[in-house]
This record gives structure tokens, sequence and C-alpha cells, in this order.
């Protein structure tokens, strides 16, 4: 079990937060923004960055190669839809696509790049950590939560 806080809620304890995600037992702010036969894509539940979006799978795997056909297009699809509700966003530059096999529940980040952090943090991944914790200390407040919900709302729209 690990503590778990998401953007707006109270600490709780997990064993997989892909998991429990999925199993609706936690809800990212604004809720769950697609819904697919395999997969998921909501809003970062932690870190408070517009339009940070997540694609999880629904079942327990830890990385692409244990994906069958089915999924892996419909992966592939959702990525493209995820990508085209970035574009609600008219401050984002480019958009950085993450997948890392450390964790132990598949997920893909999404992650808009917008001119202010990359001139604050660059362009180079590791300066994606000082970012995330950037956007915790400074952006988490209820007009950031507002923001995030207004735009989980109109990317549900995309489809």
């Amino acid at each position: 079990m690990v503590k778990f806080k998401s953007l707006g809620e109270k600490e709780q304890e997990i064993k997989c937060i892909g998991c429990s995600i999925a199993n609706k037992e936690v809800i990212p702010l604004g809720g769950i923004i697609y819904e697919g036969k395999h997969f998921l894509v909501h809003h970062d539940p932690e870190i408070p960055i517009t339009g940070f979006l997540i694609i999880s799978s629904k079942k327990h795997i830890q990385g692409i190669l244990e994906l069958n056909q089915e999924e892996q297009k419909e992966l592939t699809e959702i990525i493209i839809k995820a990508r085209k509700m970035i574009n609600i966003l008219e401050d984002v530059d480019d958009v950085y696509f993450i997948q890392k096999e450390a964790s132990n529940h598949f997920h893909m980040w999404i992650v808009p790049r917008r001119k202010f952090d990359k001139e604050k943090f660059g362009f180079k991944l590791k300066g994606l950590t000082e970012y995330f914790d950037y956007a915790k200390e400074h952006f988490d407040n209820e007009e950031k939560k507002e923001e995030i919900i207004a735009f989980v709302n109109k990317a549900k729209a995309i489809q």
C-alpha cells in the first residue's frame, strides 16, 4: 500500500494508482475524459498542469509488449484523440509523449509544453521533473483546479 493524494482530494492508501482509477476508486479531477474498451484518458491526478493527460490501461500490465493487437490499435487511436484534446489549449508550443516501463501499471504521459516552462526548465526530459515539482508547489490552488476542470469538460466533447 502507498499513500496517494489526488488534486482536490484527501490522501488515501492504495495498491496501484492505475488500477484504482480503472476501478473508479480514485477519480481524477474532472473525472474520466474518455473511456475505451481497454484504456482510459484522464487528467494527471497529482500534477496541476492544465492539459497534462494520462492514458492508462484498464488491466494491470507493465508495458506495450503485453498488449494484443486489438489493444495496440485502440491505444494508437486514443493517443491521437488525446493529442487532439491538447489542441483546446492555445498556449501549447509542443507536446511530449512519455511511456516508461519502470512503473507497475501501463500509462502514458501526454505533457503539453508551453513557452514559459521550456524557458524556465529547458527542453530536456530531466527538466520535466523540476517543472512537475514547481507546478505542485505553485499551481495547487482553487483557480488552477477550476481551470483543469474546465479543460477536462471541453476535452470530453472531443471524440
